[in-house]
């Protein structure tokens, strides 16, 4: 293990209260006490009130030191629409008569229209996340859809959108860790199994006596010894008996349970429900992918197949005969992830030619150590061993597709030479020769395949992989598959062993969402998603035959000086586009946009721009990144929207935020000692534990400093932040910036950019945290608060130690604080620091920031966002600001060791982080927020 440098976190520049305006707030964590220029990245002695980075500053404080002006009872006085979109489309019959509907989420309604956009129904208030389906739960002909919220899920009437039943599971839920379907015998209807994420329990449903009056029928423990795991459930016979189980891919183990009981099926059943082993072998236990009940061999028991994708890379088969499960083989290909790939389609598993025999397709990446991918189509029973029915070389797989209903599939590759596989390749389809050998049939140059985000499955699958329910799209009528090409969006029919086209559409950026005879007419109905925020019900020929208006959450909002003239503006980074607003009065108008993306907001799906004074004149620059074809490129502009300079990556594959991939997360500092802000950026080679660092001259964009994740073992597997921001500043004193990150459980510190002797901090445990740096003991020195991760919150100090050590640590309840940031302000003015976060549960909980002791906790009944803290009402002492998923901006302070709520704002709809900026040069921070109907709201 490298050493440890000692960090003396000395008193230094006031760049945070030179940035504010102010000498500063009575009772913030001495932000004066600041070393360095990271937090001040606006400029020297910069306009009051600017909010620079997704957490105000490069030290992740969360906290504004310029005051608002909230005395009174807030309101909205200011917004602008910035765009809407909906994930995908699911069409289906919601009436049980054969007709199609449309189902889709947008600002934070489920919608249900019918096939040109007429409007059916709206359910709002779920905050959805997900639907699941349309099933008949209670067993009676009625038909109901499955809403996923945060942590609930809830049945709706699937003809008029009423809410029929609903439960809070108390942590986050989500389809990857869900099943629904005719699990216990004797039992009417269909179950609904959740596993809430690192849960250790399953819960099974039942809605035999009404839909309304759903009821726990069981909940399991699982008896691995991995408690933080999410495991894979399906549901199917696997012991031939007639009554189906319930399967988990669990750590190290696959588990059947009972459908009726929950019991597993072990000692004492006759017929032994479990399969244990540790890939690699004994390297990890992870089961985390693609998980799939299917006959194999004809016994009428279904095995289970398994592509995992995620952290540990492996293919297994487990079989099921008179005796009960057992391992049939296990291919490993790596742990954790780095420079190998897995990649499976939901139709990867199947009969894939014809021959009465399930094949597995995979693409696999360097899994030989060649440094290329293959696609590879194997025989399921006889595994890698086996003979190999297809080796595509420098291919990879988007999907597996009977495009000409012969009953043999036809493969669906790109042909790459990245780990990470670009969108625009050339494309070329794969068709069963006349010898049974797949050869090619067609190519296409310069082309990326249109996919069908939600791809429904059955009961006996699990989707949860790296590329989830994604397969090619079939747009019915029109052709067999789609792609975008030259500035159009044009299909391509395979028939009698050959592709041609036969439609296309102008591509103006927008969605293909679906395509098919969806009102029965024998035409095609197109519904596209223009990049206005418009969703279009079109003809073949493009006539439009409906429309709606959508909402999303997509971005936070941040708040910089781009002129130097004392009066700042609105980034934002939405749907592509990376805009400047300007307020004037209650409007706000746009002063430029440019294709492009912000960087990866902490686990919320959303992102935002950053600014920083990269040239020191006294004028923040716009940083953000886009694509250079298959590159990312990190792009500097002015305040009139011209390029200052850009760096372009090229052994970084495009940002995108699946995976996450290439360059996602970035923050700025003195790395040089120069004076000047640099940029530390975070990436992604090709997803998770992938994870490289780059410096990058604030000047010019020139290389400083790179190192890749090249090291042996857990500790060298990552050199990057995994998902919460990096942070800055000069804490040992040496005139240079240090940039921290979490790399899986290592907090690495990066003294300037020395890379090459990174110092490991001691004291801190977990994963998925964020380092926050700032003084909450008072003691005049900067602790790094690790928090939002999912199983600890603590708080790391070297007053004791050169190599770090615990101040105080928190055991909580996993996935609790999953992604949350908090709040560090004294609230209650008692001279001691305060820490509030608000956890998934809906619990706002307050802190001692110095020890770790719990003041309080208030019930505000909903998860929400990052906790601000700002001096909203002047009145001296900072109050905590924090946004909700069911659309209210709530101000909290602490009053006699109790929460009080000062005021809450009802916006509707669910909302980001809040940020705190004086966005109208009054000289007070006001409140902005984005909410998931599209708008970006000024509260004042």
């Amino acid at each position: 293990m490298p050493p440890v440098r000692r960090r003396t976190f000395l008193a230094g520049t006031a760049g945070a209260a030179a940035l504010a305006g102010v000498t500063g707030v009575p009772g913030v964590p001495a932000l004066s006490r600041l070393t360095g220029t990271a937090a001040a990245v606006t400029g020297p002695g910069g306009t009051p009130g600017q909010w620079a980075l997704p957490r105000a500053d490069a030290r992740n404080t969360g906290h504004q030191p310029l005051p608002g002006g909230l005395r009174r009872q807030p309101k909205v006085v200011a917004s602008a629409y910035l765009g809407g979109s909906t994930p995908w489309v699911m069409a289906a019959d919601l009436d049980g008569d054969g007709s199609t509907s449309l189902l889709f989420l947008t600002a934070g309604s489920v919608v249900a229209t019918g096939p040109r956009l007429e409007p059916r129904w709206s359910a709002p208030g779920l905050s959805p996340a997900d639907i699941a389906g349309v099933y008949d739960l209670a067993g009676d002909g009625g038909r109901q859809v499955v809403v996923i919220g945060t942590t609930t899920v809830a049945a709706l009437d699937a003809a008029t959108g009423e809410v029929l039943w609903s439960h809070d599971f108390g942590a986050v839920v989500a389809f990857d860790w869900m099943s629904i379907g005719p699990l216990a015998d004797g039992v009417a209807g269909q179950q609904i199994v959740v596993w809430p994420y690192l849960s250790p329990v399953g819960i099974s449903i039942a809605f035999d006596r009404g839909v309304a009056d759903g009821y726990e029928l069981w909940r399991t423990s699982p008896d691995y010894v991995q408690p933080a795991y999410a495991p894979e459930l399906v549901i199917g016979d696997a012991d031939g008996d007639g009554r189906n189980e319930l399967v988990i891919a669990g750590y190290a183990q696959i588990l059947a349970y009972d459908g009726r009981t929950g019991v597993l099926r072990d000692t004492g059943s006759g017929w032994r429900g479990r399969a244990d082993w540790v890939t690699g072998p004994n390297v990890d236990g992870r089961n985390y992918g693609q998980v799939q009940l299917i006959e194999l061999d004809g016994d009428g028991r279904l095995e289970l197949v398994e592509v995992c994708d995620g952290v540990t890379l492996h293919a297994a088969v487990v079989d099921s005969d008179a005796e009960g499960l057992k391992l049939l083989w296990d291919e490993f290909v790596e742990y954790p992830e780095s420079g190998k790939s897995l990649r499976t389609t939901v139709n990867g598993v199947g009969d894939l030619d014809g021959d009465g025999r399930v094949e597995i397709a995979v693409s696999l990446f360097n899994h030989t150590g060649d440094g290329r991918w293959h696609v590879l189509v194997i025989d399921a029973l006889q595994g890698f061993g086996g003979p190999v029915k297809a080796d595509l070389v420098d291919r990879y797989l988007w999907g597996v597709q009977d495009l000409d209903g012969d009953g043999r599939s036809e493969l669906l590759v790109a042909v790459t030479t990245d780990q990470t596989p670009p969108a625009v390749a050339t494309l070329e389809v794969y068709a069963l020769d006349g010898a049974g050998a797949w050869s090619p049939v067609w190519s296409l140059a310069d082309a990326q395949y249109v996919m069908d985000p939600h791809t429904p499955v059955p009961a006996t699958l699990s989707p949860h992989s790296r590329t989830g329910r994604s397969e090619i799209l079939r747009p019915g009528p029109l052709a067999s598959f789609v792609v975008r090409t030259g500035g159009s969006l044009r299909g391509y029919t395979f028939a009698g062993g050959a592709v041609t086209q036969t439609w296309t559409r102008a591509d103006d950026g927008g969605v293909l969402h679906r395509a098919g005879d969806l009102d029965g007419s024998g035409t095609a109905t197109v519904l596209y998603q223009l990049p206005s925020g418009e969703l279009q019900a079109e003809d073949a020929a493009g006539t439009v035959l409906g429309s709606t208006r959508l909402g999303a959450l997509v971005c936070d909002p941040i708040v910089a000086d781009l002129d130097g003239r004392g009066r700042s503006s609105v980034v934002v980074s939405a749907f592509d586009e990376v805009r400047v607003l300007d307020l004037r009065g209650s409007t706000f108008k746009e002063r430029w946009r440019v294709p492009g993306r912000g960087e990866y907001v902490y686990l919320g799906g959303l992102q935002s721009a950053t600014a920083a004074d990269l040239n020191g004149d006294g004028r923040a620059e716009v940083v953000f990144v886009d694509a250079v074809g298959p590159r990312s490129r990190l792009r500097v502009f002015d305040g009139a929207g011209n390029e200052v300079w850009s760096h372009v990556f090229d052994d970084l594959p495009a940002p995108t935020f699946v995976g996450p991939n290439g360059v996602y997360l970035w923050t700025f500092g003195d790395f040089t000692g120069d004076g000047r802000l640099d940029v530390y950026v975070g990436a992604n080679k090709a997803g998770y534990n992938t994870e490289i660092s780059r410096i990058l001259d604030g000047r010019d964009g020139t290389l400083l400093a790179s190192r890749d994740n090249d090291g042996p073992g857990h500790a060298g597997g990552q050199f990057g932040p995994w998902v919460g921001p990096p942070a800055a500043a000069d804490t040992d004193g040496d005139g240079v910036d240090n940039a921290f990150f979490l790399a899986a459980d290592l907090l690495y510190d990066i003294s300037g950019t020395d890379f090459a002797d990174p110092g490991i901090v001691q004291g801190h445990v977990g994963l998925y945290h964020t380092p926050i740096l700032v003084d909450v003991d008072g003691d005049g020195a900067l602790e790094v608060v690790l928090a939002a991760g999912f199983d600890y919150l603590d708080v790391v100090t070297f007053a004791s130690s050169p190599s770090g050590s615990t101040l105080w640590r928190v055991a909580t309840v996993p996935g609790a604080h999953l992604g949350h940031q908090p709040g560090i302000a004294d609230v209650d003015g008692d001279g001691v620091v305060e820490l509030g976060v608000l956890l998934n549960d809906g619990t706002f909980e307050c802190r001692n920031a110095a020890t770790g002791a719990l003041l309080w906790t208030h019930d505000l009944g909903a998860a929400g966002s990052a906790v601000t803290t700002v001096d909203a009402d002047r009145d001296g002492r900072p109050e905590f600001v924090v946004g909700t998923v069911d659309g209210r901006v709530v101000c909290l302070t602490s009053d006699g060791g109790q929460a009080v709520v000062r005021w809450t704002v009802e916006l509707g709809h669910k909302l980001g982080d809040v940020v705190a900026a004086d966005v109208d040069g009054d000289g007070r921070s006001e409140l902005l927020v984005t909410a998931d109907d599209g708008y970006l709201y000024v509260i004042a």
